[in-house]
């Protein structure tokens, strides 16, 4: 097991050297490319037992190549799909769906399989499709996860590097005079923490023994709805204790003080100028002081204003829907055609139901680049089930655990706006 292990290391190593070399003729990389393909053979021909496996005497090919695809599929790499046979993906989800409805009393041939992806405190990992298919859900139900970046990695947690201080001086010369040294930029990392995200579902005996419908089905359904909701309440007001730290988090510490001072780490406020929400407008009814979310806009410096969003709840949202100016023009801009966001001052809003209702201290509306100003980091493992059916009896419960972790990387791709004068 470890001997493959290795081999999958120095395959990964190999392509990641040879990816993006622009000479396609250079001799290093040819010899890259033979190597990997080589090491790619040696995979299909290994002998790969432990861990309750098939003995080498009843190998077949299929038998070679479904574990080579597994062992693929399992560490989660950077390896192209072509190098994994859809196959035997099919196989393992078959088998995993054996497992499931009945566990040991699956035949021996489908346990043993199941054993190749088992940690003895981890549980047996899902198949490649039910995670395409559990992510892909996630997606699309998560407006943070649609607007943010995101990285997959394999350790538990991420150093990404960060401008503390971006003041560059530069300036203008002559073709023969001197060019005296020019002040840095000062960098530092910001530290995100892969944290464990878990389900528990479970299944009656009977439903899993008369189920006319796949079981794996069910799973997935029931897995990603109860993993989506808890993600985005912890994308959006996670504390970083034991789960992902959300932006508004940093509430608390936020300041009215402009990026070019503003120490690292803090998020910048624009204050709404009421207590209760938005200024009315004198002598215009029905109007509403803009200036505030005006502000936001501006604040924001121009690099991050091309992908910027606005971030409110459902709630705020129909509340800046009944927003006027001083000539009784509504701010607010519907989307019109199927899939296109609606727009306030020109700029898509998302909602997240996380943020808060308007409310005297509350900071329930958000601007800025997402996709610079936040990241949200998964584990390249994916998700891993236990089957618990001794907990209660006539139950099947499927712990279900995945890594994810999150955190602001860049605090001027933010502003927030704070209910008060």
């Amino acid at each position: 097991m470890d001997e493959i292990k290795k081999l999958i290391e120095e395959i990964i190593a190999t392509q990641r050297a040879f990816q993006g070399r622009s000479d396609k003729h250079d001799s290093a990389v040819k010899n890259l490319q033979a190597k990997y393909d080589e090491l790619v053979k040696q995979i299909v021909s290994l002998e790969i037992g432990g861990g309750g496996g098939y003995s080498a005497g009843k190998r077949d090919e299929d038998t070679k190549k479904y574990e080579k695809a597994w062992w693929m599929t399992a560490l989660r790499r950077e390896v192209n799909d072509s190098d994994i046979d859809r196959h035997f993906q099919g196989k393992y989800s078959q088998d995993f769906e054996a497992m499931i409805r009945l566990g040991k009393s699956a035949p021996a041939e489908v346990w043993n399989s199941m054993q190749v992806g088992s940690q003895p405190d981890g549980g047996i990992l899902c198949p490649i499709e039910m995670q395409r298919d559990v992510y892909k859900r996630m997606w699309d139900d998560s407006p943070v996860r649609q607007s943010v970046k995101l990285m997959q990695i394999s350790a538990g947690g991420i150093e990404w590097p960060t401008v503390t201080d971006d003041t560059v001086a530069s300036g203008w010369v002559g073709e023969t005079e001197p060019r005296p040294e020019t002040a840095s930029p000062e960098f530092g990392t910001q530290s995100i923490y892969l944290r464990e995200q878990y389900a528990n579902p479970s299944l009656t005996q009977k439903l899993v023994d008369d189920a006319t419908i796949p079981v794996i089905d069910l799973v997935m359904d029931i897995i990603s709805d109860k993993l989506i909701r808890t993600e985005n309440a912890a994308f959006v007001a996670g504390s970083g204790v034991n789960q992902p730290r959300g932006f508004a988090d940093y509430t608390a510490a936020s300041v009215t003080t402009d990026d070019a001072t503003r120490a690292w780490g803090v998020i910048q406020h624009v204050v709404s100028g009421d207590n209760a929400g938005f200024p009315t407008v004198s002598g215009v009814p029905g109007a509403s002081d803009p200036d505030a979310l005006v502000t936001m806009v501006s604040k924001l410096k121009s690099q991050y204003r091309a992908k910027a969003k606005w971030a409110m709840n459902r709630q705020v949202a129909g509340e800046l829907r009944k927003l006027k100016d001083g000539e009784g023009r509504y701010l607010w801009r519907d989307g019109l055609e199927n899939g296109q966001p609606d727009r306030l001052l020109g700029y898509p809003v998302m909602l997240l139901e996380s943020l808060p209702n308007i409310a005297t201290g509350a900071f329930p509306i958000w601007f800025g680049d997402w996709s610079r100003g936040y990241m949200v980091v998964d584990h390249l493992a994916g998700l891993r089930v236990l089957r618990d059916p001794f907990t209660v009896k006539g139950k099947i419960f499927l712990y279900t655990t995945k890594r994810v972790g999150s955190d602001i990387i860049d605090f001027d791709a933010l502003k927030a706006l704070k209910i008060s004068t």
